[in-house]
């Protein structure tokens, strides 16, 4: 079981994740010359007063057929469905049954086999709930959404609704925010028995509260941002979080909040149907996020005191799922710049981190430059039922020029988005500033600008800032030379306040239109703009737009 704790850290907000998975463990087993494994549920206190009954068998080495089963209930007989291809006996109450403790007698025949019969009980809480909703609300279907576009990005099968997984995340969040959990000094996937709205210490306890009756769940929690979309972001760009988005044994989810608590529950089967190396970014990604600031804990880098500091680059990570994947070794891995340069990166297995399982990652140890490709390999060995193997891959992404471009896009069309990476060439970034407007567009994403475009002279300039935010480069200003100096790709420009010239590196050349100082700020023009970066600029006179396209 895993249990991790996300402090703040360099952040003007509090961001808190925690994530754990767990394996629901099997209450009893039975061999009789074929062996099998199987579930009652429930079993503890939960908080539905209609809860589903039932058994199922988790694993056999059988085929079961010719079956039958007798249930009673508080010794009155009730008759329950059977699910071949679930493999599940189940029975739901029609009317609530009371608080306390309920018996369950379920008596099964199976030809060719010992007749199997098992007895168990289960408690009603208190303050049980008669059902859950079975709808997300609009903000579920949105947080749904969102990590299912993630999904789609990697080629995994989307996550289903799971109302009982909801009902586990809504009151999990509900009793954060009515305890107010300080999120620095306790886990927020753990409950305190004597606090308000306690349903279960550990997430097993929750899932077994809200009667869920899957194989395994993990949980992820975040604590200080203002919207679901934010939330699961950003537990995205955490890498040891993001590896249940990137994992195919997962099949179902149950999302909430409650004030600045979000909750996100995951379900999982026990295993994966194939094996399977799933690599982040996504290959051919054009809008891959430049760096991590380290928000998140364990720290990735608790393991690598010295080599790095934040922010980093952003972290690459390998998922390996399969039914019985064991041993992880990392036995290859780099990453090269646009011109064939190694980039620095920092490796972390199962082998040298504790907090890893199923996947390694690599942390380049400065931030990747913005809209930049990169080329990632990467090799690793396992076990795998016994056999040792090896999987491999080559793949290549694109950093995006400014920060939160990609996020917006992919969720503002997902097929889209993944439309265009998977086309070949290389595809232009479009940005558009119009005058007196204090926004600008990058690719169709709506970014603010600190200042507004204005005419000088008749003719139009703009910010040296908002003009490198939106074409992926940097700027500072020198105050010696009196000018702004534009970095992008290791090529530098000099645009000089105080003379009517730019340098190109290091050579000074003249210009008609230099850039101005204007209220303490640097100023471009437009014209000097389509002579010195490399990109065709267009100016609509009757709609007042400027159109950079590069």
């Amino acid at each position: 079981m895993k249990s991790i704790l996300f402090p703040a850290r360099l952040l003007s907000f509090i961001l808190i994740f925690c994530f754990i998975v767990s394996f629901l463990p099997n209450e009893r087993a039975y061999a009789d010359s074929s062996s099998f494994h199987y579930q009652r549920f429930p079993e503890s206190t939960v908080g539905i007063s209609r809860p589903e009954i039932g058994f199922t068998f988790l694993t056999t080495t059988f085929k079961v057929e010719n079956i039958s089963f007798q249930m009673l209930l508080d010794d009155q007989e009730v008759k329950g469905s059977w699910d071949q291809a679930a493999s599940s006996y189940t029975y739901m109450p029609k009317v609530d049954l009371q608080p306390g403790e309920h018996h369950v007698d379920l008596f099964i025949n199976m030809s060719g086999y010992h007749p199997l019969s098992e007895s168990w009980t289960f408690n009603i809480a208190k303050q049980a709930v008669t059902s859950v909703p079975a709808s997300p609300t609009t903000e579920q279907q949105q947080g749904l959404k969102v990590v299912n576009d993630y999904r789609k990005l990697f080629g995994l099968q989307p996550l289903r609704w799971s109302q009982d997984l909801s009902r586990a995340a809504q009151l999990h969040a509900t009793y954060l925010q009515n305890n107010q959990v300080d999120a620095q000094k306790v886990s927020l996937h753990t409950e305190d028995s004597s606090k308000a709205g306690y349903i279960g210490e550990t997430l097993a306890q929750r899932a077994r509260y809200v009667n869920y009756t899957g194989v395994g769940m993990g949980e992820d929690a975040s604590f200080g941002m203002s919207s679901m979309n934010d939330a699961i972001d950003s537990l995205f760009d955490a890498p040891y979080h993001r590896i249940p988005f990137l994992m195919q044994e997962a099949t179902e989810i149950g999302i909430d909040r409650e004030g600045s608590y979000f909750v996100m529950d995951f379900g999982f089967n026990q295993q994966a149907p194939t094996t399977q190396l799933v690599v982040s970014p996504a290959p051919g990604d054009r809008y891959v996020p430049t760096d991590f600031n380290g928000h998140e804990s364990p720290d990735p880098l608790q393991i690598h005191r010295g080599a790095a500091t934040y922010p980093v680059g952003y972290p690459l990570l390998a998922v390996i799922s399969g039914q019985s994947v064991t041993n992880i070794m990392l036995d290859e891995a780099d990453l090269v710049d646009s011109e064939g340069k190694s980039v620095s990166i920092l490796h972390d297995t199962p082998n040298s981190d504790k907090e890893l399982d199923n996947a390694v990652m690599l942390i380049p140890t400065k931030p990747l430059l913005p809209d930049s490709r990169y080329s990632a390999h990467i090799k690793v060995s396992f076990m795998d039922n016994g056999q040792a193997k090896t999987l491999q891959k080559d793949w290549s992404f694109q950093t995006e020029p400014a920060s939160s471009v990609g996020k917006q896009k992919l969720h503002e069309n997902s097929d889209l988005y993944i439309k265009q990476l998977q086309a070949t060439g290389g595809v232009p970034h479009v940005v558009t500033f119009k005058l007196q407007e204090s926004a600008f567009t990058l690719d169709g994403i709506k970014l603010p600008a600190r200042m507004e475009p204005v005419i000088i002279d008749g003719s139009s300039y703009l910010w040296v800032r908002d003009l490198a935010g939106a074409l992926g480069a940097s700027v500072t200003w020198d105050e010696t030379k009196q000018a702004a100096i534009y970095t992008k790709k290791g090529k530098t420009i000099t645009f000089f306040t105080n003379k009517a010239a730019y340098a190109d590196e290091n050579l000074e050349r003249e210009t008609q239109t230099p850039a101005k100082l204007y209220n303490g700020t640097t100023l471009i023009p437009v014209r000097l703009m389509s002579e010195v970066l490399g990109a065709r600029v267009q100016f609509d006179d009757k709609t007042k737009v400027i159109t950079i396209t590069y």
